[in-house]
Parts: C-alpha cells; structure tokens; sequence
C-alpha cells in the first residue's frame, strides 16, 4: 500500500513540473515575442593576446581573419532569416556589460563596429544567443550550435525551443549559419503559435 501512495506521490509531482516547465516555457516565448534576442558574437580574445604575447603574428593574423568571416557569416544568416523578434549583436567581450544592463556603445552594425545608434528599448525583455562551441547541459558536453539563455545567461530548458546543433540528427550533416537561423526562426514561430492555443 505504501508502495503505491509513493508511486502516485511521484507521478502527480512529475505531472505538476510538466505543467510548471510548460508554464515557463511560455512565458519566455511571448516575452520573447516582444523582446529583444541579442546574439553573442565570440572574439576569443584571451587566445589573440597569447599569440601576440609571443609574437605569432602570422597566426595571430590569420586567427583574427577566421574569427571575422566566422562573426560575419552569423550575423549575415541571422539577420536574414531570424524574423520572430528584434535582433541585436555584441562581441563576448562585452558580456559582463550585458548583464549589468549597461547596453552603451555596445550594439555592432554591418561591418560588425560599435556603432552607438543602435538602441533598444530599455524596457524590453532580453534574451541572449549564443553561437559556436556550446555546453548543452542535457548532453553533458559541447557541440558547435546556438542555444538560447535569459539576461543572466543562464540556458532556458525544455520545452521552449531553446537550442539547435550544427549537427542535424545524422552526425554527417552539418548545418551552415543560415540553416541554424531558419530552425530556430521555425521552432520558435511554431512553439509561440502553440502558445497561443493551449
């Protein structure tokens, strides 16, 4: 007998935070809606000064070209193809000054510079993408990707669309920027339609 009260116990529990997660879930994607997705573009700046400590100017060089192209390549797929809210882009190493909701001298423009007449409004819900060498918390490890995070960085969870691997689900299928940006354009239009019919 106790046997089965602690079964059901259980089952209701798990019940109750399904319906929480969906909960939250949707609370994201409509403040999303609304919002504002900033999309965090990686420098790797502790590396370019390594190099230049000991002089790999060549590599170093090489290295700034690769991590431009890479930036620009995201910022050219995502501004194209990712229509389901407002979109801004920021170098990693403004990070710190993202999450102090200091957004100054802080948004790039085409040619990825700061430019200071980018804006958003103060009031606006943030989100934060990140793209490239991602932790996938429900995997345990790292995967080349995006995934979606609130304005503490922390990663949203299931069943809010929050992730898509460069992977498709055949591991020999890789997916270019511009593809990233069109599956996670489609989840997030086909989870907010949901949202609005429960």
């Amino acid at each position: 007998m106790r046997i089965i009260l602690v079964s059901i116990l259980s089952l209701f529990l798990v019940s109750m935070s399904n319906i929480n997660a969906e909960k939250v879930a949707v609370v994201h994607i409509q403040k999303l809606k609304k919002g504002v997705l900033l999309v965090r573009l990686h420098t790797q700046d502790a590396l370019i000064e390594k190099m230049k400590y000991y002089h790999r100017d060549l590599e170093r060089k090489n290295k700034l070209i690769e991590i431009k192209e890479n930036n620009m390549a995201t910022y050219v797929a995502f501004n194209s193809a990712y229509k389901f809210s407002e979109l801004r882009f920021f170098y990693s190493r403004d990070s710190k000054k993202v999450r102090d909701g200091d957004f100054d001298h802080l948004f790039l423009n085409s040619d990825l510079e700061v430019d200071t007449s980018i804006r958003i409004d103060p009031k606006a819900p943030i989100y934060i993408l990140d793209v490239g060498d991602i932790y996938f918390p429900n995997m345990s490890g790292h995967q080349e990707g995006v995934i979606v995070m609130d304005k503490n960085f922390e990663p949203l969870k299931k069943p809010f669309p929050y992730y898509v691997r460069k992977r498709s689900g055949m591991a020999i299928i890789k997916r270019t920027d511009l593809d990233i940006a069109i599956v996670l354009n489609e989840k997030m239009e086909t989870f907010y339609e949901k949202s609005l019919h429960p």
